[in-house]
């Protein structure tokens, strides 16, 4: 036994003001091409699923609250259509919302939290747009987006995971815009398998791990992001990870501004490293760095280490003020710079490599 069931191209259903407790597998299902508006409705401790829709089925949903559910909170499926606001998904087993197979999401200032497993769940070509949402307390990822879906996340917080904040991966696509990501166990945000992500005027901060990481053919673009007091590294790009900063911040860290491994490639233009505990970038096992009109200053370690057969091009850069040597190359590595004058510090083993280059086009 269900809850409510709407089924049909010309089924339609309106609810509003009512409560739907303990059902014993959904609260409401909508599924072939039906439609239904639920306003002002609580569906507590469903046994499967809150609400449920499939099937080219749609679902208008405003000012309720889905509690409890011992599956998941929300689930689109099978090219449904979501349109959520202004509610509250709580305490679901599962992820407190799914978008699936094609299915389209938007979300509107809600919060979904306390959530056995993950908060927002958006995969196999499901499109999910959240503005105004906060995600926060889930066992698992904030937010995770795979298998060629889409995200655009704008003016959110997500917080307070037991595991990463947002993931992106298998080749998912992402946008995020004017949010906040903070206080995860693990990464607070991270573009994996060929995902591509491009994040815009956003904090992230306050990690157990690395703030942002970028790996295994991971692409993303950062710009006026503000990336600080991460406990590992601030950024991190490995394992054929593709990265680009512009005019970001990169700071305050209790361990690296940036590492770069493991033919990680990264570009910073207009960006600040300062004051990490460690290194200001770190650049090894054949990492790649192209650093323009940057300043990297008072991190604790060295400004640059570079190590490994790894490469650095240096353009109008200030490196200066770090408590070990500005730059310190070594492992058989490469650094051309690009101006009238060097960075002063400079540590150079007799296996690598130092040399004035032509500004990069």
């Amino acid at each position: 036994g269900g809850g409510v069931r709407v089924q049909g191209a010309d089924a339609a259903l309106w609810l509003e003001d009512c409560q739907i407790i303990s059902p014993a597998t959904f609260g409401v299902l909508v599924t072939g091409h039906a439609s239904a508006t639920l306003k002002h409705c609580q569906i507590e401790n469903p046994g499967r699923v809150g609400v449920a829709v499939a099937c080219w089925a749609s679902v208008r949903l405003s000012d309720s609250d889905i509690i409890a559910s011992q599956g998941n909170g929300i689930v689109l499926d099978d090219d449904a259509i979501g349109e959520i606001a202004d509610c509250r998904i709580h305490g679901s087993r599962s992820a407190g919302v799914v978008a699936q197979h094609r299915s389209r999401l938007k979300l509107f200032a809600c919060e979904v939290r306390n959530g056995s497993e993950g908060g927002v769940f958006v995969r196999d070509g499901g499109q999910a747009t959240l503005d105004f949402c906060h995600i926060t307390n889930h066992a698992l990822a904030g937010v995770e987006v795979v298998r060629e879906a889409a995200l655009v996340l704008r003016h959110c917080r997500v917080s307070s995971g037991r595991r990463q904040g947002v993931i992106l991966a298998e080749s998912a696509r992402g946008y995020l815009s004017d949010c906040h990501f903070f206080a995860h166990d693990h990464t607070n945000v991270a573009i994996l398998r060929r995902a591509h992500a491009t994040v815009r005027h956003c904090e992230i901060f306050g990690s157990r791990s690395n703030g942002a990481t970028i790996m295994d053919g991971g692409m993303a673009t950062f710009e006026e992001s503000d990336i600080h007091d991460n406990h590992a590294a601030n950024v991190g790009v490995a394992r054929e990870g593709h990265a680009t900063f512009l005019r970001c911040r990169i700071r305050e860290g209790s361990a690296e501004g940036m590492v770069v491994r493991d033919n990680g490639q990264v570009r910073l233009d207009a960006c600040e490293l300062k004051n990490n505990r460690r290194d200001g970038i770190d650049v090894s096992r054949r990492g790649v760095l192209e650093l323009q009109r940057s300043l990297i200053r008072g991190n604790r370690g060295h400004g640059l280490e570079i190590s490994g057969g790894s490469q650095v091009c240096l353009d109008d850069c200030r490196i200066e003020s770090n408590q070990k040597a500005n730059v310190h190359l070594s492992g058989r590595s490469l650094v051309r710079w690009v101006g009238e004058t060097p960075p002063a510090d400079v540590l150079v083993s007799a296996d690598s490599e130092w040399r004035r280059a032509e500004p990069m086009t």
